[in-house]
């Protein structure tokens, strides 16, 4: 794969993300994943439990903005460093947020990729950035 075509790779499942599409999502993972977000400690997820997980969080982060730094790899690995932005829907249950706040995350994922494209493994790994702790 060129890198041109590992980043194009990465912002298919980056505007599946932003749009909200769960089924999108899903759709760019194999069926055996093993995800892990350890910025909000949601661990080893099969793919019911990554789908559960993507559609509780983009349900509780509205207008949603995802940008990427820089997507480099190979075809079987690659690392999207990206920022988040939105505004919690309804009080965060695990992360302090009040509804209406608005967050910002900077983060990074290992992802791991079969022979077909799909993404087999992921790693998140993200800080929230508080610019008003009391938000």
């Amino acid at each position: 794969m060129t890198p041109e075509e590992i980043y194009t790779r990465g912002q298919d499942l980056c505007e599946a993300m932003m749009a909200g599409d769960v089924d999108g999502v899903m759709s760019r993972m194999s069926q055996n994943v093993m995800y892990s977000d350890y910025g909000v400690s949601a661990l080893d997820m099969d793919f019911t439990a990554v789908k559960t997980f993507m559609a509780g969080m983009f349900k509780a982060c509205e207008n949603m903005q995802l940008k990427t730094r820089s997507h480099n790899g190979t075809q079987e690995f690659s690392v999207w460093e990206w920022d988040l932005e939105c505004d919690f829907a309804e009080n965060g249950q695990h992360f302090g947020f009040k509804k209406g706040a608005h967050v910002k995350m900077a983060g990074c994922s290992l992802q791991w990729w079969n022979k077909e494209g799909k993404l087999y493994k992921n790693h998140d790994y993200a800080s929230f950035v508080r610019e008003n702790p009391e938000s």
